[in-house]
């Protein structure tokens, strides 16, 4: 169990079986995990929403009981206390004049808008001026931040995601910078949610403070979100299938 987690629905509980060559120190685990039943030497949790093990057994997967997210909030309130502030709201000190430039040109610092309305305004800045695009290389004078919002303005998610987190960061918004996957392509027949490669995707959550919740803030345009789309055909659903049988 996780001490400490917030009271809430009833939780639901997830079978997640990774492929055998799948390597991660940390679990894959829904935001809102209260419960992991696990064969492993030891698994920590940071406080922050990871969690980590030791020596597990990843050939038999593991179960998580978690809670339907409510109102969009996967965590209780950030430490903003040190030395956890940083973790939440840190700036690095060469960008801090840049992202502030940036920002003004995004949102007059004299608009007076919400955490809320500051974030769709951001949002929808991204979605307008800037594209989804594998494969750009940066330089090696500049930061690649600042390489994107200043002048490539096209990138991966984690791009995005980075972009967004700081530029909040900038504005006094605490963020978190989220990566994992969207599993949104259901087995046909096997009545359980496949996550591929291709399916990994960065993020950002943010604290309303007026509203002591976190949100999801979904920089990256539609395009480079993982659709969810159906890859399989007869067979390979099947050959997946009896791969599951077999792991269960």
């Amino acid at each position: 169990g996780r001490p400490g987690y917030p009271p809430g629905p009833d939780p639901v509980v997830l079978d997640v079986m990774p492929a055998a060559n799948f390597r991660s120190q940390a679990l894959l685990v829904p935001g809102t995990v209260c419960e992991v039943d696990i064969v492993a030497d030891d698994l920590v949790s940071d406080g922050h929403g990871s969690l980590f093990m030791e020596d597990w057994e990843m050939g038999g997967g593991y179960t998580v009981r978690a809670r339907p997210y409510v109102h969009a909030s996967s965590y209780p309130r950030p430490l903003l206390t040190a030395p956890y502030d940083e973790l939440f709201t840190g700036v690095p000190e060469a960008l801090g004049g840049r992202l502030g430039e940036i920002w003004d040109a995004i949102l007059p610092a004299g608009e007076g808008l919400d955490t809320r309305g500051a974030i769709e305004a951001l949002v929808r800045h991204f979605r307008s001026e800037y594209s989804y695009e594998l494969g750009q290389r940066m330089s090696g004078g500049e930061d690649p931040v600042l390489q994107f919002l200043e002048g490539r303005k096209k990138g991966h998610c984690e791009l995005f995601a980075s972009s967004a987190a700081l530029l909040l960061r900038e504005r006094g918004i605490p963020t978190r910078y989220i990566t994992g996957f969207v599993c949104g392509e259901r087995h046909p027949f096997g009545g359980y949610w496949l996550a591929r490669l291709e399916d990994a995707h960065a993020w950002v959550e943010a604290y309303v403070a007026e509203e002591d919740v976190w949100v999801l803030v979904e920089a990256t345009p539609p395009g480079g979100i993982p659709s969810g789309k159906s890859r399989l055909n007869r067979f390979t659903a099947l050959s997946d299938r009896v791969a599951m049988f077999w792991k269960q």
